[in-house]
């Protein structure tokens, strides 16, 4: 699947130091993934924290597709065609983390801690980029803002330290995590 850039006019609002873009895909394009990542086939990797650099007593689905600015996963390629809607909307010098995270519905909010995602790098040359596939009562919080989960949804922010939650109403909620070095 080909992506044409040139019909892509991503409507946002700014909340703060969130860039919050709505539509931030193609609907033919984001459906294709969302299918992908939200079908019983896709393959998850139990991970027993939620964050990289200490076990928090909590836990996730993850799959890599790009670790260390290197390609970890062969559907890294379903993924790569994104690449040019994040360059305009965000001028970045290079990709060095691509993630997709799968919350399971625990039947309770699940507060997960404040942690940065680029903590090996110098935090200041790094935005964090948070693709919603589907909508849910689960959130992302930055400076205390809460921003809901919203199908299609991207948060562009600094990378400064920042939660999420698990969702209720919904069996999981799905985003992939991008770190953009500037």
């Amino acid at each position: 699947m080909r992506v044409d850039v040139n019909n892509v006019e991503p409507r946002h609002y700014d909340r703060g130091d969130v860039r919050v873009i709505k539509n931030f895909l193609p609907r033919t394009f984001f459906l294709h993934l969302r299918d992908l990542v939200m079908g019983g086939d896709f393959p998850w990797y139990y991970n027993r924290s939620t964050l990289t650099n200490m076990d928090d007593g909590n836990f996730m689905f993850v799959h890599a597709l790009m670790w260390n600015s290197e390609v970890v996963s062969p559907l890294y390629n379903e993924f790569q065609q994104m690449l040019p809607y994040a360059k305009e909307a965000l001028d970045y010098k290079k990709l060095t983390r691509l993630k997709l995270n799968c919350y399971p519905n625990q039947n309770k909010k699940i507060l997960h801690p404040l942690h940065i995602d680029a903590y090996e790098h110098n935090t200041k040359d790094y935005v964090i980029g948070v693709l919603h596939f589907n909508t849910c009562n689960g959130e992302t919080i930055v400076n205390d803002e809460k921003i809901k989960s919203e199908e299609n949804q991207m948060l562009l922010f600094d990378n400064i330290p920042h939660q999420g939650n698990v969702q209720t109403d919904t069996r999981t909620r799905v985003v992939l995590n991008f770190n953009f070095k500037r």
